[in-house]
């Protein structure tokens, strides 16, 4: 168990290694792709038999997914809350690409701001994230689950929520 432990806190450190690998869908991970995950993020100390028993023993595939998603302060969930509920005020738990475009406010993306991607291209990006156009919470979650991995402070999240989404 303590291995298990020791290596779902790195591959928390490596989400990105299991994001280039090309996978469709969630559902789509295989043991094969799982190992091969592993070893870009550059955990070789397990042995094959490990690595076996650690994907066999969960639940399913979104169970792992979940627990390499980087844990967040309520400051940041707060904000992707409001966010979600400013797409979705029927509460139905999903929207639309249509609804976000909408919604979103692409000027305010730093990657816009800065001049290296255009609108379309932001939307393009972001849309690869969510399957046959719709973007349920859970789904919203774990996008901005990645975003906030990648912004030290809470303040800075919040205001880049509080800006995109006009909250």
């Amino acid at each position: 168990m303590e291995t298990i432990c020791l290596l779902i806190t790195f591959l928390s450190l490596y989400i990105r290694s299991f994001a280039k690998l090309n996978i469709e869908k969630k559902e789509d991970l295989s043991l094969d792709t799982f190992m091969e995950g592993i070893v870009k993020a550059g955990y070789f100390e397990m042995k094959e038999k490990e690595i076996e028993e650690l994907f066999e023993s969960f639940v399913g595939v979104n169970e792992f997914f979940n627990l390499l998603r980087p844990s967040m302060s309520a400051t940041r969930i707060n904000a992707i809350n409001k966010a979600f509920s400013k797409l979705d005020p029927e509460r139905n738990g999903s929207t639309d690409f249509a609804t976000f475009k909408k919604t979103y406010i692409v000027d305010k993306h730093p990657k816009y701001q800065n001049g290296d991607y255009t609108k379309a291209s932001i939307f393009e990006k972001i849309l690869t994230n969510f399957e046959n156009n719709l973007i349920t919470k859970e789904d919203f979650l774990n996008y901005y689950s990645a975003i906030s991995a990648q912004i030290e402070r809470d303040i800075y999240f919040d205001l880049f929520m509080r800006e995109c989404y006009n909250l």
